[in-house]
């Protein structure tokens, strides 16, 4: 199941680069430090980080496909797969 959001409401901008690592070292992730916090109005989520090896019971995915519309799908049942030619099992 998937749900959007277009267009933004809710914007801040401004970040500091921290850590990021490709597929290819077997973690894609980009972690950064936001300029400013968003409002508490927005009902924020952050999402935490884990060293643990076994994976989750669940999952969702943020992202503008091809910078279409916001897409939220997410899962109760994880698989893993390739996308797009890329590295196999590196998508959850």
């Amino acid at each position: 199941m998937s749900k959007y959001r277009n267009p933004p409401n809710n914007v801040i901008t401004g970040c500091t680069y921290k850590a990021g690592g490709g597929i290819s070292g077997g973690s894609d992730f980009q972690l950064v430090l936001l300029s400013s916090s968003p409002s508490l109005s927005w009902n924020p989520y952050y999402n935490g980080w884990s060293r643990s090896t076994t994976a989750s019971p669940s999952g969702v995915s943020i992202h503008h496909p091809s910078g279409d519309a916001k897409k939220y799908p997410y899962t109760q049942t994880l698989t893993t797969g390739s996308w797009s030619g890329g590295m196999s099992s590196a998508h959850w």
